[in-house]
């Protein structure tokens, strides 16, 4: 299969409730790329503001990409566009995810998690610079690149991602959420309370990456379908300080103590990583 005269189409890499990931190529250049298509009208939000309904999860995420483009750690737009029953979305092809690492590996050196850590924490420091939360941050989400950078971690999805600041530049206000925003094993005690995520909730779902490396992610057991099991996730999560990495409960006890709409102090996290 031939896109838009230019890229042609190899293999399924993902398939997903809000979309499938392809492995791709452009026959001019030979190079090879991610394409994420998005079946028209099939992804609306009941929780969306009025002025996002009619906009595209994939269409909202170029959009963040053009905002983040040319910086170390994120995916270069290659193409944006659509025909009458899809919309296509076409990046750089990258490596293994932090998902796909860990199940290869199964369990990581505190090194290592400590290394992924900081490049974690730097950017989301980037991405909240821009003015904007990611809302689902999870291992699936950051992906090691390829060849020369395969060392360097890149963080996608950005389908949610959702500005913190008004236009006047000052935060949005606290408020509640109808529904739970993010994946249920990496989402926040405040998101699990259905509070409007923030820059605090992002770091707390990368200190849950951080455990989930490590193998002490106790909740992993449950399923996250049920109300009981939930419930099981939300009291592990409270209760996770008692038996984590002193390093990991020094991040977390930080973040918890932060308010809504305060801003994260990156060196302190980057320095108790270090």
């Amino acid at each position: 299969m031939i896109l838009f005269n230019k890229y042609k189409v190899l293999e399924l890499l993902v398939n997903g409730c809000y979309g499938s990931i392809y492995k791709g190529e452009n026959i001019r250049t030979c190079e090879k790329v991610a394409i994420k298509v998005e079946t028209k009208n099939k992804n609306k939000n009941k929780g969306q503001e009025k002025e996002e309904e009619n906009l595209s999860l994939l269409k909202r995420e170029a959009q963040i990409y053009l905002c983040l483009e040319n910086i170390k750690g994120f995916s270069q737009l290659k193409w944006f566009g659509a025909d009458d029953n899809n919309t296509y979305l076409i990046m750089n092809l990258l490596g293994d995810s932090l998902q796909q690492f860990k199940i290869k590996h199964e369990k990581c050196s505190s090194i290592m998690v400590k290394e992924v850590g900081i490049q974690m924490i730097q950017r989301i420091q980037l991405l909240h610079s821009k003015g904007l939360v990611h809302r689902d941050i999870k291992p699936a989400n950051f992906l090691f690149g390829l060849n020369n950078q395969g060392h360097i971690l890149h963080l996608i999805d950005f389908g949610f991602c959702k500005k913190y600041k008004l236009s006047n530049d000052k935060h949005i206000l606290f408020k509640t959420t109808s529904n739970i925003i993010g994946t249920m094993n990496f989402i926040s005690l405040n998101i699990h309370k259905k509070i409007e995520p923030t820059r605090r909730d992002d770091i707390e779902s990368i200190i849950y990456i951080l455990l989930f490396l490590l193998g002490e992610m106790s909740w992993e057991k449950y399923k996250t379908d049920d109300i009981e099991s939930i419930l099981k996730i939300v009291e592990c999560k409270q209760n996770i300080l008692y038996c984590i990495p002193d390093f990991l409960k020094e991040m977390l006890e930080y973040v918890r103590s932060l308010e809504f709409e305060q801003e994260p102090d990156y060196k302190f996290l980057i320095g108790l990583l270090s």
